[in-house]
């Protein structure tokens, strides 16, 4: 018994984290001070194909899963799959529905947006984390890269890794939108600041839970 409720209330936390990922990631991207490197592909895609940027997100992830899962053979990594599809549902649920109308009108106005959005995102993130589910489809992928070149340079390619969203959504956008597409100031300000951020939400889960 004692055992369920702690699966339940895990499953409860990874939720709310998927949830509060999906509310960080449409704060940024409607701040218009840039987008997380991967959404920068994801909202280009949205606007060049039927898709929503939460379909994006679900179709690229997915993607990446099947990379590292068949490159792994490790059947086990599928699992990801399930942050990634509740986080593509809550995302168009708050673009569609609960944010729709959400827009900053002025530049104050969007660097409180992008503030919000760049604390909570990684607030998710790390309830993802200590939920014990499946979490961390770009950090497999980071490892998996890391083996396919034969390299232990972890920071470089994650930053490589980042980069290539940011590099493909620009050239569809320049290719098929006449524009630069939404990669900005804060890309690289969300590069540098999520990793100190989510090691911040770590430690104070440790100290509550």
């Amino acid at each position: 018994m004692k055992n369920h409720a702690k699966t339940i209330s895990h499953a409860l936390l990874y939720l709310t984290g998927c949830f509060i990922i999906a509310l960080g990631i449409i704060l940024i991207i409607r701040s218009e001070i840039g987008t997380t490197p991967w959404d920068t592909l994801h909202v280009a895609l949205s606007e060049i194909t039927f898709l929503t940027i939460g379909q994006a997100t679900i179709m690229v992830s997915t993607c990446i899963i099947a990379f590292v899962t068949i490159y792994e053979r490790n059947v086990r990594l599928m699992a990801m799959g399930l942050s990634v599809f509740f986080v593509g549902v809550f995302i168009d649920v708050f673009d569609g529905v609960i944010l729709a109308t959400l827009e900053a009108n002025t530049l104050a106005m969007g660097i409180t947006l992008y503030t919000l959005g760049i604390l909570v995102l990684p607030f998710g993130g790390a309830m993802l984390i200590v939920s014990k589910f499946p979490a961390g489809v770009l950090e497999e992928f980071m490892f998996s890269m890391m083996r396919v070149f034969k390299t232990k340079k972890m920071v470089i390619t994650r930053l490589v890794i980042d980069a290539l969203p940011v590099i493909l959504g620009t050239v569809l956008s320049i290719l098929f939108l006449n524009n630069f597409g939404t990669a900005s100031i804060g890309t690289l300000i969300f590069v540098f600041t999520v990793g100190p951020c989510i090691k911040l939400y770590l430690n104070l889960f440790r100290r509550l839970l």
